[in-house]
């Protein structure tokens, strides 16, 4: 079976354009998912320069927080006050850990008034994946639908392009 020349033309054309979006999807995923964990990173850091400074008087009422998220204090190696998920002790900065086989987004800031205390904060990190799996399946049907494009535009394209040389 032969293919015709415009046909070839359009198969090369969608087999360039797929070979572009392949590469710019996966450049776009990567950049979609850090974006959204430093954006994360940023809201904890913030809602840290809250409670830090605060964590006396958090320390009465962090039993009643809901469960959107997870606050454990410490002095030293020792747990003054925590939500029901108690994040483990970790260094200063963010991280990501399991907790009770749930991942957590965590960031731990340090006390600049009370030596030794520490506050971790931490989200569930399953509510920051769905977003980035939803602007990842956003960037690979806008990929697919540049190849449909781009295929139909070289089949139109390539027809007019090779007439004179199939005539």
């Amino acid at each position: 079976m032969s293919f015709s020349l415009r046909a070839r033309v359009a198969a090369a054309t969608a087999l360039g354009a797929t070979l572009v979006v392949a590469a710019l999807a996966v450049v776009t995923s990567v950049a979609i998912s850090r974006n959204n964990v430093n954006q994360l990173d940023e809201r904890l850091t913030t809602a840290s320069q809250v409670l830090v400074p605060n964590s006396s008087t958090l320390e009465a009422f962090i039993d009643q927080l809901s469960g959107a998220f997870a606050v454990t204090i410490r002095s030293g190696d020792i747990v003054v006050a925590s939500t029901p998920t108690r994040l483990p002790a970790l260094d200063t900065g963010s991280q990501t850990v399991d907790v009770d086989g749930q991942r957590f987004r965590v960031y731990t800031a340090t006390s600049t008034v009370v030596s030794s205390v520490s506050i971790s904060i931490g989200v569930p990190a399953i509510e920051a994946q769905q977003v980035t799996d939803e602007q990842q399946r956003q960037v690979i049907l806008l990929g697919l639908a540049a190849v449909a494009v781009s295929t139909g535009l070289g089949w139109l394209f390539g027809g007019r392009a090779v007439k004179p040389l199939v005539t």
